[in-house]
């Protein structure tokens, strides 16, 4: 079975619907992500695990969220790294007044 044929359509739909919630992503980069996820998909796929149709719509949607959790958490961690920072001069400080 030809799979690209298949699911072009729901791929070419997920990058139109996901496009403006990944502004850091091209619509290729997002079309690709799309591409490999459902090609794991496919593999890890048996025929006891449902609808192989309702299988890829799965994976691909969880993959897309985790794309768009991705700057959240980029800027948690930078956050956190400034609080850091912050402990450090903190430290410094107090260290030097004690000497």
């Amino acid at each position: 079975m030809n799979y690209a044929i298949q699911f072009r359509g729901f791929v070419k739909s997920t990058v139109r619907k996901n496009k403006a919630a990944l502004p850091d992503f091209t619509e290729h980069e997002i079309e690709a992500e799309c591409w490999a996820v459902l090609a794991i998909a496919i593999h890890r796929w048996d025929g006891s695990k449902g609808k192989l149709s309702s299988w890829i719509y799965t994976a691909v949607t969880g993959r897309m969220k985790d794309l768009r959790k991705r700057p959240a958490i980029k800027l948690f961690l930078s956050q956190e790294y400034l609080d850091f920072s912050v402990m450090d001069s903190d430290i410094t400080t107090t260290a030097q007044t004690n000497n």
